[in-house]
């Protein structure tokens, strides 16, 4: 991520590939507002949200957070609830960074591939043998 600008002691952020999106951190790297745009954008917690949002529509004004430990499973379900990438922070807090569409569709072939390497093995084990 690249350094957008600094207001008011919160430090912007972007990617080169979505520099609408600008996300705001304090001093110790805790998310402290996001704006697309320009615009003031909602953050809510991803573990909170993903239960009670209208899922009938994705919002374009809406970030998500996650601590980094979510499944990719439910940083999908996640996107699904939201147009912008989601905001990952560690267990203090801390902006570890964002997952858009790039790192999903990464996070799929990744998992799918270890899925099919694990049944070619299986595939290749003797008959009554573990893998």
């Amino acid at each position: 991520m690249e350094r957008s600008g600094e207001v008011d002691g919160v430090t912007y952020f972007h990617r080169r590939s979505c520099p609408e999106l600008r996300i705001g951190v304090d001093a110790e790297g805790r998310l402290k507002g996001v704006t697309v745009s320009d615009q003031p954008a909602s953050v809510e917690p991803l573990e909170h949200v993903a239960d009670t949002m209208d899922w009938t529509h994705r919002r374009g004004d809406l970030v998500l957070s996650c601590d980094e430990s979510v499944v990719l499973r439910r940083l999908l379900q996640g996107r699904s609830l939201s147009t912008l990438p989601i905001v990952v922070h560690d267990a203090d807090g801390r902006v570890q960074g964002i997952v858009g569409e790039p790192e999903l569709i990464q996070g799929i072939l990744e998992k799918r591939a270890y899925a099919e390497e694990k049944a070619a093995g299986e595939a290749a084990a003797p008959p009554g043998e573990a893998v």
